[in-house]
């Protein structure tokens, strides 16, 4: 489905401004295109407001139009701006990533297939682990260590794993984040996630940290 700039300019009013803040300069690029992107400008602050293509499985969920981006672009930041991430339905309403209510509320969509576990794993990774930095959920472990140096003090993670009892859904998962250093160069933050989807309340999760700044 593709997303106008008129519609990213709407979705701003409605999920990222507040109520008393006016929009004093916009630009639009890329419309009528499959990633637009609007830039937006308000007293207080500017916004970088885009589509997002390839980065969330839940981009191909069947009730999911788009995966918005929205970057704070007015200010000098150490490392990377603060960014949020959100859903935007095919009604035009939308799933921040932020709220844990909302996304806790979308584990019904998992017990009933429309997002697979992998795809929930990604969204709690980035809108319920802070920091705007590179993140990734580890479902292949020896994979992921493949990437890094072979001495990468690195922890022993285990694959992503799904377990279903008595109705309710255990998923259990690594993931890890990056955290650029002064010199330019990142360290990893590893941690693991057990997640429980019941059949008739939100889901709710638990994270860990198993290691912290790893040098890779």
């Amino acid at each position: 489905m593709t997303i106008g700039a008129d519609r990213l300019v709407e979705f701003a009013r409605r999920y990222v401004l507040r109520d008393d803040e006016t929009i004093e300069w916009m630009k639009a690029v890329g419309d009528g295109t499959d990633t637009p992107v609007v830039d937006l400008s308000t007293a207080e602050r500017g916004l970088s407001v885009r589509v997002v293509r390839g980065l969330l499985q839940a981009e191909r969920a069947s009730f999911v139009a788009a995966v918005v981006a929205v970057t704070r672009e007015d200010e000098d930041f150490d490392g990377p701006a603060p960014r949020e991430y959100l859903l935007m339905r095919h009604d035009g309403t939308a799933v921040r990533l932020a709220d844990a209510g909302a996304v806790a509320a979308l584990g019904e969509r998992v017990l009933s297939g429309d997002l697979p576990p992998s795809a929930y794993a990604e969204l709690l990774v980035y809108g319920q682990w802070p920091g705007s930095w590179a993140k990734e959920v580890v479902g292949d472990p020896v994979a992921w260590r493949r990437r890094y140096p072979a001495g990468a003090p690195l922890p022993d993670v285990e694959p992503l794993s799904v377990r279903l009892a008595g109705g309710t859904m255990t998923l259990t998962f690594a993931a890890a984040r990056q955290v650029p250093d002064l010199s330019g160069r990142f360290t990893l933050d590893v941690s693991v996630w057990s997640v429980s989807v019941p059949p008739d309340a939100p889901a709710t999760w638990q994270v860990r940290t198993v290691a912290e700044s790893v040098p890779v």
